[in-house]
């Protein structure tokens, strides 16, 4: 087998391992592919491997390091495998799932109808208005169920940041304000999540969908009307629940 074949070979391993971490295979699948890679990348005779960062790897936002580069260009022959072996090791841990193999930190988030904001104190949870969508298919989990928004807490991010950046991504609204926020932990379809729920002030009410795939039909409307009349998540059910 040629050099060009070896790296064909190792890229399509990745390219395989990323489809299937995208298609929401289990972290052992996962790994099985790279493992499987690795065996086909020995008997093929341990030449070396390619040295540049490889598409599947920027697919998966896997960064490898300056020393792991040189380190892969540096060793041909039977080093190579070893090396190969030990940025598949830092592959995987890039491939862990939050919420799936580990719990994950989210935000929920009731946005309020800007005309509601100077009555907040004064309305009940059931008569304000709310932004509601339903879940498209991009989505983690309960697919089709109406809900308020929501999202993953990013490293470094404040809960405040958080919410600001998933209700501009969803909705294309700036946020002005939260309030303080309550922890709801959440079981959901085999996923466990820690989630910080608050209620979301915004500008205005123009709303602009920037991801169809997991925000369908956004509306506004009362507590009540959603939570009596539409088919919720139990993620909201629940957030919406302790938030009373």
């Amino acid at each position: 087998m040629t050099e060009k074949e070896i790296c064909n070979l190792y890229e399509s391993g990745l390219s395989l391992a990323a489809t299937a971490k995208r298609s929401g295979a289990s972290l052992h699948r996962v790994r099985r592919i790279l493992d499987q890679n690795n065996t086909q990348i020995r008997s093929a005779g341990k030449q070396k491997i390619p040295a540049e960062d490889p598409r599947g790897m920027v697919h998966l936002g896997v960064k490898i390091t300056k020393a792991q580069r040189d380190a892969l260009a540096a060793c041909p022959g039977g080093k190579s495998v070893a090396v190969r072996e030990a940025i598949g090791n830092h592959l995987n841990k890039a491939l862990l799932v939050p919420g799936v193999d580990y719990p994950g930190f989210s935000v929920a988030f009731l946005i309020v109808h800007p005309k509601d904001e100077p009555k907040w104190n004064e309305m009940t949870a059931l008569d304000q208005r709310f932004l509601f969508s339903q879940r498209g298919p991009g989505c983690r989990n309960e697919a089709g169920k109406w809900e308020f928004g929501g999202g993953e807490l990013h490293l470094g991010e404040t809960i405040y940041e958080a919410v600001v950046r998933e209700v501009k991504e969803e909705y294309g609204l700036e946020v002005t304000s939260i309030s303080e926020s309550t922890l709801v932990e959440q079981f959901i379809e085999g996923q466990h999540w820690l989630c910080s729920c608050v209620f979301a002030f915004v500008k205005n009410a123009e709303i602009k969908i920037s991801e169809p795939d997991k925000v369908l039909n956004p509306t506004w409307a009362s507590g009540h009307e959603a939570f009596e009349t539409w088919d919720m998540s139990q993620a909201s059910i629940n957030a919406w629940e302790a938030m009373q």
